[in-house]
């Protein structure tokens, strides 16, 4: 503002490997006494998201907060319960609870386990992750990872409903999922390819 820095987001410290930062929310305290001042943003970065803004937002810092929370609360809270519901079905298929044990355990834990994923993915691409997350570099690379490792997860499930009917099928995929699992990665720690270029090329 009036050319002296007010406010920076930075990355720099946080991400391990990688050139894309992840989109935030960066928070510019504004007075009266900046009436008629320039405000002027910069992007220092060759990440896929420098030069990208969403929507400004002014007014107090809980107004701002309370509109964000209005407009994707309930998606945020949807993922918050699938979540739960997940990890409960999980507990309740272990056999250690006696008590929950019935007919077709390991199908309903391999649910669990989808669901969780699923939740999770949802959670950490929220437009709400800043304030469920300390940092939001690493709840970038996980809903990435949990994108990928989703159908490995599903297809587990799907083969112990079918009994193994489809067996063969579903380890082929499989087998390419933690194969395209392994590659990504790879890629993105050894700076060559960002999880998102491998996912759109």
């Amino acid at each position: 503002v009036d050319g002296k820095l007010r406010q920076e987001y930075s990355t720099i410290d946080t991400q391990l490997f990688g050139k894309t930062s992840t989109i935030a929310y960066v928070w510019v305290r504004l007075s009266e006494e900046d009436a008629g001042k320039t405000m002027r943003i910069e992007f220092m970065s060759d990440s896929f998201y420098s030069g990208y803004m969403e929507e400004i937002l002014c007014g107090e810092k809980w107004d701002v907060i309370s509109y964000l929370f209005g407009q994707y609360g309930a998606s945020a809270l949807l993922a918050l319960l699938l979540l739960l519901v997940g990890l409960t079905i999980m507990i309740a298929c272990q056999p250690a609870m006696p008590v929950f044990r019935f007919k077709g355990n390991m199908e309903m834990f391999s649910l669990g386990i989808v669901i969780v994923m699923t939740s999770t993915w949802l959670l950490v691409e929220s437009k709400l992750r800043q304030f469920f997350f300390a940092n939001s570099t690493i709840a970038m690379y996980t809903g990435f990872l949990m994108m990928m490792l989703l159908p490995y997860a599903f297809l587990g499930y799907l083969n112990r409903v079918q009994k193994g009917r489809y067996e063969k099928v579903c380890m082929y995929i499989m087998t390419a999922t933690v194969i395209n699992f392994v590659a990504c990665t790879v890629l993105q720690v050894l700076g060559i390819k960002d999880f998102f270029e491998t996912m759109t090329s």
